[in-house]
């Protein structure tokens, strides 16, 4: 055998050496790293599962009692159920409380309950989160059975991603059996009057939400009426007054006041 030849069957026994060392050294490693990402992303799909159930504990662990009184407290800070009319008598009610004349008001009744939004980090959210995510996946679960392609794996796989909290959904509709009424009302008066009832507004203990108010101005005519004066010997003089515009700030405000039926859990 030549040396070249020998040289050439030196490069295939090295070559064979280190093509077998990656294949049955590297492969392995590189094997069991994917193993470790997906037993990490397995881990964090726990971790995700867990947190809603650990946000659920504090509501799990309240007995009635406290449930309810923490229910009552929060009706509390709602008006009780109104009519229009009532609405009206409140409203201006505290305008003549300040000593302002209501120009105009206009009511809008709710048809029903409002929807309002959890805060997406509150055991409420939570709570709403994982009941929509069991009933998902009941429904997943359900059509598993009708489909036979469906594997085991993919079910597993959809309960992880209703669990997941990569969402940029960050709210969700709640019922709440709160009624907002929508009024707009402008009253006239003092500039003092008028932001002392703003501030009553603004400061009330009941849920009230400004949502614009302005401040304007309504002009009207006074005409005056005509003076007649005795002169003392059987005559009389006539004292004619000009009209005159007279001008009264006025307070515009658009507010929704939030009632609630303020009857409890145990008399429902």
């Amino acid at each position: 055998m030549s040396e070249k030849d020998q040289k050439l069957v030196l490069f295939v026994i090295i070559f064979s050496i280190l093509a077998l060392g990656l294949y049955y050294g590297v492969r392995p490693a590189l094997s069991s790293l994917a193993s470790i990402k997906s037993e990490i992303e397995d881990e964090e799909e726990e971790k995700s599962i867990n947190k809603l159930k650990v946000a659920q504990l504090p509501l799990l662990e309240m007995s009635g009692e406290e449930i309810e009184e923490k229910i009552r407290k929060r009706k509390s800070e709602f008006f009780d159920l109104m009519v229009s009319d009532q609405v009206d008598q409140l409203l201006t009610g505290m305008a003549l409380s300040h000593k302002l004349y209501s120009y105009d008001m206009e009511i809008l009744m709710p048809d029903g309950a409002k929807q309002l939004s959890a805060y997406q980090y509150s055991a409420l959210y939570a709570q709403e989160q994982y009941e929509a995510a069991q009933a998902a996946l009941e429904s997943k679960k359900e059509e598993e059975k009708e489909n036979k392609g469906t594997t085991l794996e993919d079910v597993d796989k959809a309960e992880a991603d209703l669990y997941s909290d990569d969402s940029n959904d960050t709210t969700t509709a709640v019922n709440t059996n709160v009624y907002a009424v929508e009024v707009t009302m402008t009253v006239g008066g003092d500039d003092k009057s008028m932001q002392a009832f703003l501030n009553e507004l603004i400061n009330s203990d009941k849920r009230i939400f400004i949502k614009s108010y302005s401040w304007g101005e309504v002009r009207s005519l006074d005409k005056g009426s005509n003076e007649v004066v005795d002169n003392g010997d059987g005559t009389t003089t006539t004292i004619v007054k000009e009209s005159q515009v007279v001008v009264t700030r006025t307070l515009t405000v658009d507010i929704e006041l939030y009632m609630c039926d303020q009857t409890s859990l145990s008399e429902e």
